[in-house]
């Protein structure tokens, strides 16, 4: 998870990602265990440019899809405002495109998703909008904003 974020303790590229997978992808072939290779959930910190590298190499292990994941920062005061519903746009938009040019074979799944990140106790934080009604209008949107871009499965 997030094994592109700099505050991550994996400390390992991209590439060294990648051969790993293609090594699992290889292990499970040749065992003959039918199990489909997902991920990585990348996010924050330059996940276009870790993707760049990671995707071409990846493709060798036949990966069945890749996860995205994003918070867009929710709250209860802006959770009806459009702006704020879309900013996840720009990002469902460019990650799309890099996975049909680098992972056309790859389905695209949404993985890690809420209205706003943190909350290690389920909750978001006390005064969020996560557990409000509020939350479930969050999540029809992203829904239907990934569904309209491609992703085939919501997690």
């Amino acid at each position: 998870n997030e094994v592109n974020n700099i505050a991550s303790t994996c400390n390992l590229t991209a590439a060294m990602q990648a051969q790993a997978l293609v090594k699992l992808g290889a292990m499970v072939k040749e065992r003959g265990l039918g199990a489909k290779l997902i991920g990585p959930d990348t996010g924050y910190a330059t996940a276009e440019n870790w993707l760049r590298a990671y995707l071409p190499q990846a493709q060798k292990a036949k990966l069945h899809a890749v996860t995205h994941h994003v918070y867009p920062g929710i709250s209860r005061g802006n959770f009806y405002n459009v702006s704020t519903l879309d900013r996840i746009l720009p990002e469902i938009q460019w990650y799309t495109a890099m996975l049909r040019e680098l992972a056309p074979h790859s389905q695209v799944w949404a993985g890690e998703n809420g209205p706003v990140g943190a909350g290690d106790d389920g909750t978001c934080g006390r005064s969020s909008v996560c557990g409000t009604y509020a939350s479930g209008l969050t999540y029809a949107d992203d829904l239907g904003l990934r569904s309209k871009h491609g992703f085939v499965q919501y997690q």
